[in-house]
């Protein structure tokens, strides 16, 4: 009886929404192709899905539009030791990918060494993992960073946080399995809420599981859409068929003064322009977590 009673339960929590269909939202950038990384920002496609892909030991915070600082993310403490210039962070045990495997301390360190060859991490010296017990004989995992030397301590508490914001995590064993080509196509697994689950020429699909893990279908779908031409892409915002347009093109921003139906603002660079109702915190990306439409 309880075994029946908990499959029960469990097919009404997960198996129910397998039949719900997704939120979905499209959004509109300058063209791009297979060769577009998608964990950086230097295309229009990687900075959007940047938004969704990302998610480092820290992350940076916002009240509306204006930054308010950093948060710890994929770990839960710090501890710093101004004498030895080291930052210590432990990691978050609860914290999994979309393809439901949870976040290790090797997967950790392998993603902040390859944004320290990267030169994302020019602050950090050494990167090194150790374990402690816990009083429940638990494992828990940390990392320390070691700070290059002669760096002002003022300099490092304020621009460390954004840089570790700024590192995407990755899977290790999906990174060994693909080689080291990391961010062209789908050959890799992030621990930011999106997962690729479609890439084509012009066209990202990125989708958010409803339960990490189970099979149980998306519960969002962000599409993101690479235009040939500004018509293209005005066009398909005033049908409606993307609901947001980024783009560094002056020209296109000043064919959307007037129309009643959009609005323009602006994120880390971008111009943007939005069917009215559309609402999303700007990072130094657009926060996919954060995207609606007001009710």
């Amino acid at each position: 009886m309880k075994f029946r009673l908990a499959l029960c339960l469990y097919c009404w929590a997960f198996c129910s929404q397998a039949g719900a269909e997704p939120t979905q939202f499209s959004l509109g950038v300058e063209r791009f192709d297979l060769t577009a990384n998608l964990l950086s920002g230097d295309s229009g496609v990687g900075w959007v899905a940047s938004g969704g892909l990302l998610a480092g030991l820290t992350r940076k915070t916002t009240n509306g539009a204006q930054s308010t600082g950093f948060a710890l993310s994929l770990s839960d403490s710090m501890t710093v030791k101004p004498s030895e210039m080291r930052w210590s962070f432990r990691l978050r045990s609860d914290r999994t990918f979309p393809n439901g495997n949870p976040v290790r301390a090797e997967d950790l360190k392998f993603s902040l060494e390859r944004c320290q060859k990267m030169g994302k991490l020019a602050l950090v010296k050494q990167i090194e993992l150790r374990s402690s017990s816990t009083s429940s004989d638990a494992t828990e995992w940390w990392v320390d960073l070691t700070a290059a030397p002669g760096l002002p301590l003022s300099r490092l508490s304020s621009e460390l946080p954004a840089s570790l914001a700024g590192c995407p995590t990755l899977e290790h064993s999906s990174a060994v399995r693909f080689g080291k080509d990391l961010g062209e196509g789908t050959n890799f697994v992030s621990a930011g809420p999106f997962a690729v689950t479609r890439f084509k020429k012009n066209e990202l699909e990125l989708s958010r599981l409803a339960s990490p893990g189970f099979n149980v279908g998306p519960s969002e779908i962000i599409t993101v859409r690479g235009f040939d031409s500004a018509e293209r892409s005005l066009s398909a915002l005033r049908l409606g068929t993307i609901d947001a347009l980024f783009t560094r093109d002056q020209a296109v921003a000043s064919r959307a003064v007037g129309d009643e139906t959009l609005l323009s603002s602006n994120c880390s660079g971008y111009i943007v322009l939005q069917r009215r109702g559309l609402k999303f915190n700007c990072l130094d990306y657009p926060d996919l977590e954060t995207i609606t439409y007001a009710r």
